[in-house]
């Protein structure tokens, strides 16, 4: 619940993106679709980067808030968590705004096979990990799964661009 407060800004920030691509995509002007990809990314990391700290400071206290009283071990595991998806949410900040450039420039089969990619990769880097590291491998295996879909996505994106510019050119 924590994490889903925490990447509300992120989130926003790509709503809003989805547009402005969309419109200057159908202006022709990719200059500007890739300055407000830009910006998009510097906010999300301005964002995050406050959110993170937010987290690492107050991360027990906001856990105790959704826990009964006198779970330390519960409480202590699920900071664990925060911090471990703190630390990386950079990075689903970057995976929000490289899909909502992707579907505001009307690719759509990319951020969807993102999705899968996100999946396959929790499960299969929690299958992967030791046991023994308890509660924190569910953290690394969330973060890892961020950023395997970013870095498709951060490609799909630059590809697009790619092509757009060469479209844009041949015209």
């Amino acid at each position: 619940k924590i994490i889903g407060l925490a990447d509300n800004a992120t989130v926003v920030i790509s709503f809003a993106l989805t547009t402005y691509v969309g419109q200057n995509i159908g202006a022709d002007n990719l200059k500007r679709t890739r300055q407000g990809v830009k910006s998009a990314l510097v906010i999300s990391i301005i964002f995050t980067t406050c959110i993170t700290a937010v987290l690492i400071m107050f991360g027990k206290p906001f856990s105790a808030v959704f826990l009964k009283k006198g779970q330390k071990t519960v409480i202590d595991a699920a900071y664990s968590y925060l911090v471990i998806c703190g630390l990386m949410l950079w990075s689903l900040g970057f995976l929000f705004v490289f899909r909502a450039a992707l579907q505001g420039m009307g690719n759509t089969f990319v951020p969807m096979l993102s999705g899968i990619i996100e999946l396959a990769a929790r499960i299969g880097i929690v299958c992967l990990l030791p046991v023994k590291m308890g509660f924190s491998r569910i953290g690394i295996a969330e973060t890892s799964a961020w950023l395997c879909a970013m870095f498709f996505l951060g490609t799909g994106y630059f590809r697009e661009i790619k092509q757009k510019k060469k479209v844009m050119n041949s015209l």
